[in-house]
């Protein structure tokens, strides 16, 4: 994977904050108000006619799946390091995956991949992260015409959980293989700004509030491009913060 996928200019200089803890409490709080949320079923459908899938799958059992996206090779198409990705998963709930997903399936073994990724979609806005990583990973593995919304929900996810170096991971590969949504743009620019790269966080945002602008149904992820990078012209972040945010 390319870790410059974004060209551009540095960011212009701000003012340096000298305490560091300051400097990570106003950026948190600052990209806290992105507010970034994984999409909707119908958007992740959208996210995916590159792969030309006229239909879903009409059930499964995710069961059944939990061995494949637990098994690192099958990342390998989708993230540098599939390794970090299983460890990332299990390291939510080692050994205990099965537990999970009985959990969060309610109804039936036998899920339609629509009723799967909206599982993981309530499992998410209700705060049970562990269920919906899991759920949104399952999701990628069972249904061909979700997977980039899938993988976008699983980074989300991971940029919940402080998992920086993954959800950078995933969404740079999406973004190496031509996918343009802004929210992929919005989770690459935060993980990078959390592990110090700023300038690569704000060639990440710009990206994001281009692909946005023009479109309603975009506005949400515009607006959440535009706070942040309003919020680096003010100099909520310091200006050295490549080096001393870590």
């Amino acid at each position: 994977m390319a870790t410059s996928m974004m060209s551009g200019s540095s960011q212009p200089p701000g003012p340096a904050v000298a305490d560091l803890g300051s400097a990570e409490a106003a950026g948190a709080t600052l990209l806290e108000d992105a507010r970034v949320e994984p999409l909707s079923f119908p958007d992740a459908r959208r996210l995916s006619d590159l792969y030309s899938i006229d239909a879903l799958a009409p059930a499964t059992s995710p069961r059944a799946l939990l061995s494949r996206v637990l098994d690192a090779s099958y990342w390998s198409d989708v993230a540098s390091d599939g390794e970090a990705v299983v460890e990332y998963l299990e390291s939510q709930a080692p050994g205990n995956g099965d537990a999970v997903l009985s959990a969060l399936m309610t109804t039936s073994d036998l899920l339609s991949v629509e009723t799967m990724y909206n599982l993981s979609l309530d499992a998410f806005h209700r705060g049970d992260i562990l269920a919906a990583h899991y759920g949104f990973a399952i999701c990628h593995a069972a249904g061909v015409d979700v997977r980039v919304g899938a993988i976008l929900s699983l980074a989300i996810c991971a940029l919940m959980d402080k998992a920086n170096a993954v959800a950078a991971d995933l969404t740079c590969e999406l973004i190496e293989q031509g996918e343009t949504h802004p929210r992929i743009f919005l989770v690459t620019g935060i993980a990078s700004a959390r592990r110090g790269r700023l300038g690569e966080a704000k060639r990440a945002w710009v990206r994001a509030a281009r692909a946005a602008r023009g479109a309603p149904h975009l506005r949400d992820d515009l607006h959440a491009a535009q706070r942040i990078l309003l919020g680096l012209q003010l100099g909520t972040f310091p200006a050295d913060v490549d080096d001393r945010w870590r």
